[in-house]
C-alpha cells in the first residue's frame, strides 16, 4: 500500500517527484519507489507526532483555492444563477 502511494506522489509534480527522479536516474525504478514510500512514511510520521501540515503547497492552486473559499457560499449561489440566466441587452 505504501508503495502505491509513493507510486501517486511520483506522478505529481513537488518535491517528492523531485526526489523520486533524482533516486530512480541513479539508482533505479525500483529502488527509488522503495526510496520515496520511506520518505513519504517518514514524512506522514513526523507530521502526525508533531501536529504539522504538510509545508509543501503549488501557489497557484493555494492561491486559487483561496480565492474560491473567500466568497460566501451567498455569493456563490447567486454567481451560478446568474450564468445560466440568459443575458438580455
Amino acid at each position: 500500500m505504501l508503495v502505491e502511494a509513493a507510486w501517486s506522489a511520483a506522478k505529481i509534480p513537488g518535491p517528492l517527484r523531485a526526489f523520486f527522479e533524482r533516486v530512480r536516474s541513479r539508482r533505479g525504478m525500483q529502488i527509488a519507489i522503495v526510496a520515496t514510500a520511506r520518505k513519504l512514511t517518514c514524512l506522514c510520521w513526523h507530521l502526525a507526532t508533531k501536529g504539522e501540515d504538510y509545508a509543501f503547497a503549488r501557489p497557484s492552486l493555494t492561491a486559487q483555492k483561496l480565492r474560491r473559499s473567500s466568497c460566501e457560499p451567498e455569493c456563490r449561489h447567486v454567481a451560478a444563477r446568474k450564468a445560466l440566466l440568459p443575458r438580455i441587452r
